[in-house]
């Protein structure tokens, strides 16, 4: 199957249910078999066949179904970027702070934790430095494609 394929269905998918849910109408995994097998026949074409299991494809993507999922994978992100940018930056008590934080194991909220790891997700800067770190990912990745 298509990578590019299957992320344009995800996405087509939570346009489709968010619209489903802004017009009050009923979700159910019946209705989210029938659209999500549209989907795949729209991008696989008429002659993609859809067996059952194909069907219940939307169950496997927790962004639909998971309360505030991307938000917190976006945050969880966000806050291990700042942390290991601050130890690879040579930051002693960073690593020091993050040794403390893996050791609190859930005792704590996970704000009140990351806040013991040096984290605090108020500020912008955290966000930012998990931005500034794709971006650099991002480059290293097309100076060596470049390279091919």
């Amino acid at each position: 199957r298509d990578k590019r394929k299957d992320k344009e269905i995800t996405k087509k998918r939570i346009r489709q249910k968010n619209e489903t849910v802004e017009n009050n109408k009923q979700i159910n995994a019946l209705v989210l078999n029938d659209k999500w097998s549209m989907l795949l026949k729209k991008y696989y074409g008429e002659d993609f066949e859809v067996d059952p299991l194909s069907m219940v494809g939307w169950a496997r993507i927790p962004h639909f179904y998971n309360s505030f999922y991307v938000y917190k994978y976006a945050t969880g992100i966000s806050a291990a970027c700042y942390i290991v940018n601050n130890i690879l930056s040579g930051d002693k008590l960073a690593l020091e702070n993050y040794k403390k934080f893996l050791s609190l194991g859930g005792s704590m909220k996970p704000v009140d934790e990351l806040k013991v790891a040096g984290v605090d997700m108020n500020d912008k800067e955290v966000v930012n430095s998990a931005i500034k770190m794709f971006d650099e990912t991002l480059d290293d990745f097309v100076k060596v494609y470049k390279k091919i």
